[in-house]
């Protein structure tokens, strides 16, 4: 008798956990990591960073599950030496540093005094080949592979960063060759990609905003993106004189912000997945140039007209050209 008590208690409290997150409750990460809610919330409402479809944790998409560990030697200290972190599609440069301090391997501040030294980001030569759209924050943002990746509890933050971005290196090959291939550049690439990622929560929603970014592109339209919007005021201003950018922060408004510049925006507004860069590198074939968002849904449509009618069924104020 006592045993089917504990029993139902252990279920009672179970459900009452269940309820509690389903009704809005803070998980243990968002309680833990509630600093800046444009790091933490999803710029879109469609998808947190860090959390997959319906909320869920996701693994990297992309990581790869059949690679080995990124561990240290064979002959090096023991397992108690090192800290495991993972960072999932979509984190941007600020989490990932915030998420860093979080597990003991170095001050938030740490951490931004090297985002920009080129000693540092010199472990992916890619991101010297970065082209000038405008003011640029931070160079190492899109340039940090969604992985899962293990640190001796000493390394300093350059030796955290230099080993993220030759992580990069390597998965960024492929994708420069084939972004020549599609007429951009890979940082334009990465940029759309990291776009993409924001705006979409499945992998189907990728291709087809992606092929809305391309379509504006071409036909000459702003992309106008609230992501980006998002991006700028939180995550880029809410912490660029911590990587020693003076000033107010203003010249990055009118180059990152897509209802304000033309085209492809300054930087990567986070690290993008592989789905959404391979959604930037094949899409699909559309003629679609508008696209609007409700719980996790994308909705396109071709015209403006069109647009508006879908804007007005779901109860979304339309964006104007």
């Amino acid at each position: 008798m006592k045993a089917s008590k504990r029993i139902a208690a252990a279920v009672l409290a179970l459900m009452m956990v269940l309820a509690f997150a389903a009704c809005g409750g803070k998980t243990e990460e968002e309680t833990t990591t509630e600093r800046n809610p444009f790091i933490f919330g999803d710029f879109t409402g469609n998808v947190g960073e860090g959390e997959g479809e319906g909320g869920v944790p996701a693994s990297p998409q992309g990581a790869d599950p059949d690679a080995p560990a990124d561990t240290p030697d064979a002959d090096t200290p023991a397992q108690s030496n090192t800290v495991r972190v993972t960072f999932p599609e979509g984190y941007t440069l600020a989490r990932m540093i915030i998420t860093l301090s979080d597990k003991g391997l170095g001050s938030e501040e740490e951490f931004w005094a090297v985002v920009n030294d080129s000693s540092v980001t010199s472990a992916c030569s890619y991101i010297a080949q970065e082209p000038d759209r405008g003011a640029r924050a931070f160079k190492m943002e899109g340039y940090l592979w969604p992985s899962t990746y293990e640190f001796y509890k000493d390394a300093t933050p350059a030796e955290i960063f230099r080993k993220i971005l030759a992580t990069t290196q390597d998965r960024y090959a492929s994708y420069a060759s084939r972004a020549s291939a599609a007429g951009m550049n890979l940082d334009e690439v990465i940029t759309l990609a990291s776009i993409v990622e924001k705006e979409a929560a499945t992998a189907s929603d990728m291709q087809n905003v992606a092929s809305v970014l391309l379509n504006r592109l071409e036909d000459g339209k702003q992309l106008q993106c609230d992501s980006t919007i998002t991006y700028v005021e939180g995550a880029l201003l809410g912490y660029h004189t911590m990587a020693g950018i003076s000033g107010n922060g203003d010249e990055f408004r009118p180059t990152y912000n897509t209802y304000k510049c033309a085209g492809i925006p300054a930087g990567p507004i986070c690290n993008p997945s592989s789905t959404a860069i391979e959604a930037v590198l094949n899409p699909p074939d559309t003629k679609y140039l508008y696209f609007v968002s409700k719980d996790g849904v994308c909705y396109f449509s071709e015209t403006l007209a069109e647009h508006e009618a879908k804007c007005d069924e779901l109860g979304v104020e339309p964006v104007m050209d």
